[in-house]
């Protein structure tokens, strides 16, 4: 079976799933409410998301253990799968039939591996380009040891994925929700979102001719 993409590039928050996963994670984490309420306090003053993804990791992952890390992510993701409507079952389709015929998916996103690998219950096999975590003797530093894969940082990794796979940009679909995805996106010779998509998004599709996705 031919493939329609070679590969597909797809946001995760919003896109495959309702929601944020690293605001669940840590409501998954006994005592970090406090945490959360600088994170919320940080993006309402605006201040820009690539730096409120690093915060957030200084803040949450410092001196952690990565058995840790693992061992918490799974049991959110287990415990956020259980709610009605957390995945987004039309998205998920459409990413299961490409996979089946013969795209690679390449899950792009601001969490981290971890948070996401549940994922490959109902995807099938992936790979992750997600925040560039620094760890030491197994453990976590809070630092990031490249740009945020937010906005520009996820069209950085992408380029350097897609150099590192010698991969035909021109051949590959890009899939996200938000405005911030459209730095990735448009590197891509194909563009979709889901149909619950932010309403910019929703106008820049429909005038561009884009794919829309049923999200159920």
């Amino acid at each position: 079976m031919t493939p329609d993409y070679e590969t597909v590039f797809t946001d995760v928050d919003d896109t495959i799933i309702r929601g944020k996963s690293l605001f669940g994670f840590l409501d998954h984490i006994a005592g970090r409410e406090r945490v959360l309420e600088e994170i919320l306090g940080l993006l309402s003053r605006g201040i820009p998301r690539s730096i409120v993804n690093a915060t957030y990791y200084e803040r949450v992952l410092t001196g952690v253990p990565v058995r840790e890390v693992t061992a918490a992510s799974a049991g959110w993701f287990e415990s956020a799968s259980r709610a009605p409507g957390f995945l987004k079952r039309g998205v998920v389709d459409f990413l299961r039939e490409q996979a089946l015929r013969g795209a690679r998916l390449v899950l792009l996103t601001g969490s981290f591996a971890e948070l996401v690998a549940g994922l490959e219950r109902h995807l099938g096999p992936f790979h992750v380009i997600g925040a560039p975590l620094e760890c030491r003797n197994g453990t976590y530093t809070g630092k990031l040891s490249d740009a945020p894969t937010i906005g520009y940082g996820k069209a950085k990794a992408l380029r350097k994925y897609a150099a590192e796979y010698n991969l035909q940009l021109d051949r590959c679909l890009g899939l996200g929700d938000d405005t911030s995805d459209l730095e990735f996106m448009e590197l891509l010779g194909t563009q979709a979102i889901p149909s619950d998509a932010a309403p910019g998004m929703l106008a820049r599709a429909r005038s561009a001719g884009w794919r829309i996705v049923d999200v159920d």
